[in-house]
């Protein structure tokens, strides 16, 4: 028999069953809506029989395998060699400041209804709020920068669209990234199963010159 059953939802959540084993998509649901893209994980159950007729080890079924590796390296290439490929790392960018002129905060993704009590962001699309004293100016950015696996810096885009100032706003973000927080930031970058990757956080960053 089955060791565990979950209840499935009409058309959805049971994938496959077989005499030894039953996958199930584990289905996000708020009152009578069904999240399919948020939706993307899966569990596998045996078959009491199946774990003893093979000698099965449970915390090892539990554990990662080659194939996930295998995978996880091949999106990490991707995201290595091609700008414009995205992969989120599971252990997220992290930022420590090396200067009492620089703080650093990453911003906590809550459990809230309106992200559908979803907190994968934290990891999908990581946020860092920064704010420098005694800049050269006073300033405010908002853009997203590429973390590569060297842990350096690099401009992406800007969140803010200024239309009539554009490049100087870009020269002035760059500049920001080589002379603040190349300087004043020590960067780990993302990595999944050990596996350190390019990666892109979001990065809000404002400067107070007194």
């Amino acid at each position: 028999m089955i060791r565990f059953l979950i209840p499935a939802i009409p058309g959805y959540g049971q994938k496959k069953v077989t005499k030894d084993s039953m996958i199930f998509q584990v289905m996000q649901v708020e009152t009578n809506v069904i999240y399919l893209l948020r939706s993307n994980v899966y569990m596998t159950f045996y078959a009491d029989d199946y774990i003893k007729k093979k000698k099965l080890d449970l915390a090892t079924l539990q554990k990662t395998d080659r194939l996930d590796t295998a995978f996880v390296r091949q999106r990490s290439e991707l995201a290595n060699t091609y700008s414009d490929t995205i992969f989120a790392g599971h252990e997220p960018v992290v930022l420590k400041s090396k200067s009492p002129l620089l703080t650093v905060e990453k911003v906590k993704v809550e459990r809230t209804r309106e992200n559908h009590y979803d907190t994968s962001d934290s990891y999908m699309y990581p946020e860092y709020n920064i704010t420098i004293d005694k800049a050269y100016q006073n300033f405010s950015y908002w853009f997203t920068a590429v973390v590569d696996t060297k842990g350096q810096i690099h401009f992406k885009r800007s969140l803010v669209n200024y239309v009539d100032y554009k490049d100087l706003f870009i020269r002035n973000i760059k500049g920001i990234i080589d002379g603040y927080l190349k300087a004043y930031l020590a960067v780990t970058p993302g990595s999944t199963l050990g596996i350190t990757h390019n990666t892109v956080i979001t990065l809000n960053v404002v400067g107070k010159k007194k």
